[in-house]
């Protein structure tokens, strides 16, 4: 199904005015707007998504981009904004038809979701929304509406099964240099999208693969293209990376949150008190062990 307002298709015709507005309109809303919106996304992770696709349209990457389960639209609402003039948004979820959502993961909601769109972006939504589940669509059938995707975020059902299937469908759909992100992996509440992901990743024909994680992202492209997107994201957010390391065999950056000055401040006080503590704890622990063998030493 496609919406779009009367004015839609002009306001996404190339302009330097427009796209001057709508890049001020994503900075607030990646600065502070998708805090106002019902849904799950980090601040560094928006920092990060928004980073990565404007690296992509400076090195010509071209694309749809769209997200596997919109929830009421705070991340999608960021790839919306940062689509280029001729790149059709899309986003695949069951809304209302909640017998479809098996996990009950997120409370889709078509009218919010399209009310929050056209509140943050200014203009009347257009976009090809998916109504169904996941299970129902596949990646070719997501290329006939809005070609190759550039940009995908995976959200939608969090079960073993669906993470797998909206991989598969990931990498159908992805141009050859596109990005999928994927949500949850590490998260404790949710260990069948751990479960899902993991499964896809031993198929022997997987092509995706990750190349960097941050706060509750998992970023997958190509094998051929990863050095590349790694490389991009450590010069643009270095001061975020923590390290590197493994992960399904593949070379991964990490990236978190660094303390904030006051959080620092705090940390550090903090550190001074507790050392003597800590240092008398292991003193304890030192005597205990000492004397513990000291009586095994009796007793034997």
């Amino acid at each position: 199904m496609s919406v779009s307002g009367d004015t839609a298709r002009e306001i996404r015709q190339p302009s330097a005015e427009r796209a001057g507005s709508r890049a001020k309109l994503e900075k607030r809303y990646r600065e502070f707007g998708h805090t106002l919106v019902d849904g799950w996304l980090d601040r560094l992770d928006a920092q990060l998504i928004s980073g990565l696709l404007r690296a992509q349209t400076e090195i010509g990457t071209t694309g749809s981009v769209g997200e596997i389960g919109v929830h009421h639209g705070r991340l999608f609402i960021l790839l919306y904004l940062c689509a280029e003039d001729g790149e059709r948004p899309f986003c695949i979820d069951v809304f209302g038809d909640q017998s479809k959502n098996i996990d009950q993961s997120g409370l889709g909601d078509q009218a919010i979701f399209l009310s929050n769109l056209a509140l943050f972006t200014k203009a009347p939504p257009q976009l090809e929304v998916f109504h169904c589940s996941s299970l129902e669509i596949g990646g070719a059938d997501i290329r006939s509406k809005v070609g190759p995707v550039r940009f995908l975020s995976i959200d939608g059902g969090h079960t073993a099964d669906i993470t797998e299937n909206d991989l598969i469908i990931a990498e159908q759909c992805l141009a050859p240099d596109g990005v999928a992100i994927i949500d949850d992996v590490f998260n404790t509440a949710w260990p069948g999208v751990s479960e899902g992901f993991f499964r896809y990743r031993r198929n022997k024909d997987a092509s995706l693969v990750p190349f960097a994680i941050s706060v509750n992202k998992v970023f997958l492209c190509t094998k051929a293209h990863a050095a590349r997107y790694r490389a991009m994201m450590s010069a643009r957010f270095g001061s975020y990376l923590h390290k590197s390391t493994e992960m399904a065999d593949e070379q991964v950056d990490v990236y978190r949150n660094p303390p904030g000055l006051l959080q620092r401040l705090l940390l550090t006080r903090l550190s001074a008190a507790v050392k003597p503590v800590i240092g008398a704890q292991h003193a304890l622990q030192s005597a205990g062990k000492k004397t513990g063998r000291f009586l095994w030493t009796l007793l034997s």
